[in-house]
C-alpha cells in the first residue's frame, strides 16, 4: 500500500480548507448560482451571448476548478486507503473524469453545419465560430476575433506588399450600424441583444502608406472592397472553415410524411461517402458517424428548381468516450455505496436486536 499512514501534508491548514465540506458547499452553491444565471441570460440574450458572459468566461473555469480541487482533496484527506470508502472514492474520481472530458470539449470540440447540395462533393464544413478575413494584392489574411461579448481593443497587425500598413484596432461583438454623411456605415455598440440570427460583429480597420490613413469597418452583414492606385482589398467576417477527411455528396432528400396526411414526420439525406463510394443515410433520429464526426440532420431548403438542399449539423467531440467512461464509474460508484450503506444499516439494526435467552 503507498500510504500505511496519513501523510505529513495532509495536516496542513490549506489543505484542510481545501479538503472541507465547507469549501466543497461553497463552490457547488456558487457554481450553481453561475448555472442558473447562465439559464436565465441564454432564455433572454440567447446562447451566444450565456457562451460569452457566463459558460467560457474566466470565472467560470475558475469555479469548475475549485470544484475539481474539492473533490481531489477531498478523497486525499481520506488516505490511507478505507475499503468501506471504495464507493466514496470511485464517486469522486468519476466526477473529475467527467469534469475533465467537458474540458476536452469545450478546447478541442466542434461544433458546425455543412450545406449538402444535389450532385455536388462537400469537403469542408463551417463551425460557430467566425473570423476575418482580409485578402490584399492576392495576399490572404485571416485573424481570430476574442471572445468576449463587449467591445474591445484589438492589436493584429500586417505589413502588406505595397509597403502599406494593416492594423485592425476594435471589435465589437454586437454592433448597430449608423449610416453617416456621404454613405459611409459605422458601427456602434448595439444596447438591444435579441434575435442571434441578426447579430451582426464588426471591426474597424486602419491602412496607413506614407503618412496616410485610411479607416473602415468589416462586418459580417457585407464585404467590404478598398482600392488604391497600390492596393487592392477585400475583407469580410465570415465562419471558420474545417476540412472533412472526405467529401459528401447528396444523391437525394426524402420527406416521409404521416400515413394519411401531408405532415411530414422525417427528413432523410442520402449521401455518397468517398474514398470508399460508401452510402450513407442521415435522418432526425439516424446520425451518421465516420472519423470522430458526428452528422445530424438539421434542415433542408428548396431552390428556384424545386430541387432539395441538405443542412447537416456537425459535431466532433474528443471527451465523448472520457465523460462516458466517467459516467459509468459513476454509476458503479453510486451502486457501490448504495450496497455498503443497506449493509451497515443492517449491520446496526442486528446489533441493536436483543439476542433471546
Amino acid at each position: 500500500m503507498l500510504f500505511k499512514s496519513k501523510p505529513k501534508f495532509t495536516h496542513n491548514r490549506t489543505f484542510k480548507l481545501l479538503a472541507s465540506i465547507h469549501f466543497a458547499i461553497l463552490s457547488l452553491f456558487l457554481f450553481t448560482f453561475a448555472m442558473i444565471l447562465g439559464t436565465l441570460i441564454e432564455s433572454h440574450y440567447g446562447p451566444r451571448y450565456a457562451n460569452l458572459t457566463v459558460y467560457h468566461a474566466w470565472w467560470f473555469y475558475i469555479l469548475e476548478g475549485s470544484i475539481i480541487t474539492s473533490l481531489i482533496f477531498a478523497v486525499l484527506d481520506r488516505i490511507p486507503f478505507q475499503k468501506r470508502l471504495i464507493g466514496f472514492y470511485i464517486i469522486h474520481t468519476s466526477i473529475v473524469i467527467i469534469m475533465f472530458g467537458v474540458l476536452i470539449t469545450r478546447i478541442y470540440g466542434l461544433d458546425g453545419h455543412i450545406v449538402l447540395h444535389p450532385g455536388q462533393p462537400a469537403k469542408h464544413f463551417n463551425i460557430n465560430e467566425n473570423l476575418i478575413y482580409i485578402e490584399a494584392n492576392a495576399k490572404k489574411l485571416t485573424f481570430h476575433l476574442p471572445k468576449t461579448a463587449f467591445m474591445k481593443t484589438l492589436s493584429h497587425h500586417s505589413l502588406l506588399s505595397d509597403g502599406s500598413y494593416l492594423s485592425i484596432i476594435q471589435y465589437i461583438p454586437y454592433a448597430k450600424p449608423v449610416k453617416q454623411e456621404g454613405g459611409n456605415i459605422t458601427y456602434e455598440k448595439n444596447r438591444q441583444i435579441t434575435n442571434e440570427e441578426k447579430t451582426i460583429e464588426a471591426v474597424l480597420v486602419n491602412i496607413q502608406r506614407k503618412g496616410k490613413t485610411k479607416q473602415f469597418w468589416i462586418s459580417n452583414q457585407n464585404m467590404i472592397k478598398f482600392k488604391s492606385n497600390t492596393l487592392s482589398l477585400s475583407g469580410f467576417i465570415g465562419p471558420r472553415i474545417i476540412p472533412l477527411p472526405f467529401s459528401m455528396t447528396l444523391d437525394h432528400f426524402k420527406i416521409d410524411t404521416v400515413e394519411g396526411t401531408q405532415d411530414p414526420s422525417s427528413f432523410n439525406s442520402f449521401i455518397k461517402i468517398d474514398p470508399g463510394n460508401h452510402q450513407a443515410h442521415v435522418s432526425m433520429n439516424h446520425p451518421y458517424k465516420r472519423n470522430g464526426y458526428f452528422f445530424y440532420q438539421a434542415s433542408y431548403f428548396q431552390d428556384h428548381n424545386q430541387a432539395y438542399h441538405s443542412v447537416l449539423s456537425v459535431n466532433k467531440d474528443p471527451g465523448r468516450y472520457i465523460k462516458y467512461f466517467g459516467s459509468l464509474l459513476f454509476i458503479i460508484g453510486l451502486i457501490i455505496q448504495l450496497m455498503h450503506s443497506s449493509n451497515s444499516v443492517k449491520y446496526r439494526h442486528n446489533k441493536t436486536i436483543p439476542k433471546r435467552s
